[in-house]
C-alpha cells in the first residue's frame, strides 16, 4: 500500500467568487496514491466559516465512489455570498 495518500478537492468555481444564488457549488476529488483498482467506500465533506475549521457549517457524507460534481455541504449561495471553505475525506479504500 502507498505510504502517502493525498485528496485534492476542486470547486467548479474559484474561492473569491461572490453568489450564485439557487445553485449549490459542485466539488470534485482525486484520491492521489492509491494503489491501481483502489477506490474510495465513502468520503464526507465539510464546509466551514474559516480556513482552519475550527467551526464546522455543514457536512455531508456520500456512500460509494462518487467524486465528481457532488453538490457541496451547506447548501445554495446567496447573492453576494462567497463560497466556504471546504475539504473532503475520503475514506476506505478497497481494491
Amino acid at each position: 500500500m502507498s505510504s502517502s495518500i493525498t485528496v485534492k478537492l476542486v470547486s467548479e468555481h474559484p474561492e473569491d467568487l461572490l453568489g450564485l444564488p439557487a445553485k449549490s457549488p459542485l466539488l470534485s476529488w482525486i484520491v492521489d496514491g492509491a494503489e491501481a483498482g483502489q477506490a474510495q467506500i465513502n468520503a464526507e465533506l465539510q464546509a466551514s466559516a474559516s480556513a482552519d475549521f475550527s467551526l464546522v457549517l455543514a457536512q455531508t457524507s456520500i456512500d460509494g465512489t462518487a467524486s465528481q460534481f457532488i453538490a457541496g455541504p451547506g447548501g445554495s449561495l446567496k447573492s453576494r455570498e462567497t463560497f466556504k471553505p471546504s475539504r473532503v475525506g475520503a475514506h476506505g479504500l478497497t481494491a
